[in-house]
């Protein structure tokens, strides 16, 4: 049984497949650009995979695991189900049923910028955990935007080890990269296509389908404080702010001096 699938494979930095502007605009929580991957996506997988799922097995979506404030895949992965269903239902078949991956993250640094042993190394001191017993006797789909060096799926595959999980499954990727001579910083460059800037980010933001995840928050709360009190009461909608702090508390970035600050300037103005 195929274990991954990309529905693009990136072998040429020039030439990713899918669209980077667009990418790093779903990466930074441009609703429109995440329907339209997910939904992707979800044809894409329809297609080349589901014929593939021994019938009557129920399939198991399993998010990138997050903490408290959810990374772009979990958006990602909103639309990718909802469009999936839909094509599922049409062809008499059954939903996809969903769970959960709980993680504790110990880190804050940028992750696309480190090499695949400084990854590994970096993601050692999370921690873990699904739910095993509702896993049992269903097939897997292990779903993340990016593979680049492998090591969160390394991680999955020995988490579910050491939890006696032993189902078959599926990584399904928007994008893999399959070149060992292109440095694993290539997905800070996609990140960042189309968002370096406050000024980058103010038209995603102030939209009405803005999906706020894990990236923007860190970018906005790495800006000078000057900066980003000019943001949050001059630029972005009133709600931002308290989303933003809410978010950040609930992953624990008030006890990482990095954040710790500006978080605490951005309690004294909610």
């Amino acid at each position: 049984m195929l274990r991954r699938y990309a529905q693009h494979v990136i072998t040429d930095p020039a030439a990713p497949g899918l669209d980077p502007a667009t990418y790093s605009r779903f990466k930074f929580g441009d609703g429109v650009a995440t329907r339209s991957l997910g939904s992707s996506l979800a044809r894409t997988f329809f297609k080349d995979v589901v014929p593939r799922i021994p019938a009557g097995k129920p399939i198991l979506v399993c998010p990138s695991p997050y903490e408290y404030l959810p990374p772009a895949s979990h958006h990602l992965n909103v639309f990718f189900v909802r469009a999936l269903n839909r094509l599922l239902v049409d062809a008499g078949g059954s939903p996809v049923l969903e769970t959960r991956i709980y993680r504790t993250v110990s880190y804050r640094d940028d992750y696309s910028l480190m090499d695949a042993d400084s990854r590994m190394n970096l993601i050692q001191g999370d921690t873990f955990y699904m739910d095993a017993s509702y896993a049992r006797g269903k097939f897997l789909i292990f779903i993340d935007d990016v593979s680049i060096t492998g090591t969160h799926q390394r991680v999955l595959e020995r988490m579910m080890a050491e939890q006696g999980i032993a189902e078959d499954r599926l990584f399904l990727y928007l994008a893999a990269l399959e070149n060992p001579e292109i440095h694993p910083q290539y997905e800070y460059y996609l990140n960042h296509s189309s968002v370096r800037s406050l000024e980058d980010l103010e038209a995603l933001v102030c939209s009405a389908t803005f999906l706020l995840n894990t990236r923007t928050v860190k970018f906005l709360l790495e800006r000078p404080w000057s900066e980003l009190r000019r943001f949050l009461l001059e630029v972005a909608p009133p709600n931002l702010k308290d989303d933003i702090y809410d978010g950040a508390v609930g992953n624990r970035y008030h006890t990482m001096d990095h954040y710790a600050e500006n978080l605490r300037n951005l309690r004294s103005i909610l």
